[in-house]
Formats: structure tokens, C-alpha cells, sequence
């Protein structure tokens, strides 16, 4: 059994490729659907960028579920990874990527 420690916690893009796969949707489509920048999606899958506030609420919309979702999967990967507590919503400073 994975213990939940900064080794195991998932970064949400690993949760998003997942999804995406069980869907058969590829990045840039789901971009394309979303609004979300094919570069952002490419690069949160690749765990290369964080899940901010925008596009917390692109993903929310999509899948059905809640901003607040994604945004505390991202918290809790910060925090497991970094030990830090992101006690404000993250805003993008380049939302319209």
C-alpha cells in the first residue's frame, strides 16, 4: 500500500492524462473544447505547469465537478511536495495561454 508522502502524491496532470485516456480524448482536443491553451494542458500533464484558478474552472466544467476539486488536488500536492499551504485560490498570471 503507497503511503501519502511527497514521493506518492500525484500532481494533478497525472489525474488529467488519466482522465483524458479513459475518455479518449486527446490534450489538444480537450484544449480545443475547453479554451484552455493546448500548451498549458500539454504542460500541466507533463506536471510542467500547476492547475490555477482559470483553468481549475475550464476542468470544472468539463468533467462535471468542481473548481475547488482541482484546486485542492493541486494544493495537496504542493503541500506533500513543498510543505506549504496555499491558503489563497492561485490566479494565472497568463490566463489567456
Amino acid at each position: 500500500m503507497l503511503h501519502d508522502s511527497p514521493e506518492t502524491s500525484l500532481h494533478p496532470g497525472s489525474y488529467l492524462q488519466e482522465l483524458l485516456i479513459w475518455r479518449h480524448v486527446s490534450a489538444e482536443e480537450f484544449a480545443d473544447i475547453t479554451g484552455i491553451g493546448k500548451t498549458k494542458v500539454i504542460d500541466i500533464i507533463k506536471k510542467r505547469r500547476d492547475i490555477d484558478k482559470t483553468v481549475s474552472e475550464g476542468l470544472a466544467a468539463y468533467f462535471g465537478n468542481s473548481s475547488k476539486f482541482w484546486l485542492d488536488l493541486q494544493e495537496h500536492f504542493d503541500q506533500r511536495k513543498w510543505g506549504v499551504r496555499n491558503t489563497e485560490y492561485r490566479t494565472s498570471p497568463t490566463a489567456g495561454e
